[in-house]
């Protein structure tokens, strides 16, 4: 499928919700393998036992082409981390792509718009904190569900 040139939106003209930005940190030089350094934009939100974690990845301008060219955003990633699963929430992850499009490391469950899915590619970061709430909410439906409270 071809992709065509999208004009990018840089992270500071993006509107992002007092949400996201009371929860934001930036990061340096968090990755060795990335030729220039670079930074990290993450906010971590509290929701529901869960942190939900919303990060852009400032790309040095010979990588740009590459995400932008999928997303007018760049790169973010949307994921959610449950610190604390037990042996009820184990039961209701046995189906984790109900949630997700994968998992990334000690995440619960992540997203991000550079995946395949069509859905995620014009995500604004504010719309990608509902959707993984969205995706929290479903989680505590399906674990009352299965503990024959729905």
């Amino acid at each position: 499928m071809k992709k065509e040139k999208l004009e990018k939106i840089r992270i500071k003209d993006i509107n992002l919700s007092d949400e996201i930005t009371k929860n934001s940190k930036k990061y340096r030089d968090i990755f060795g393998y990335v030729p220039k350094p670079h930074s990290m934009f993450v906010s971590e939100i509290p929701y529901r036992k869960f942190i939900i974690i919303i990060s852009h990845m400032e790309m040095p301008k010979e990588f740009e082409d590459v995400y932008y060219r999928r997303s007018i955003y760049g790169w973010w990633a949307f994921c959610a981390k449950k610190d604390e699963i037990d042996k009820i929430d184990k039961e209701v992850l046995e189906k984790p792509y109900e949630y997700c499009q994968y998992i990334e490391k000690e995440h619960t469950f992540c997203n991000d718009n550079q995946q395949e899915e069509e859905v995620f590619y014009s995500l604004h970061p504010n719309d990608m904190v509902k959707k993984v709430k969205e995706s929290i909410d479903k989680f505590y439906k399906n674990r009352e569900k299965l503990k024959g409270g729905g």
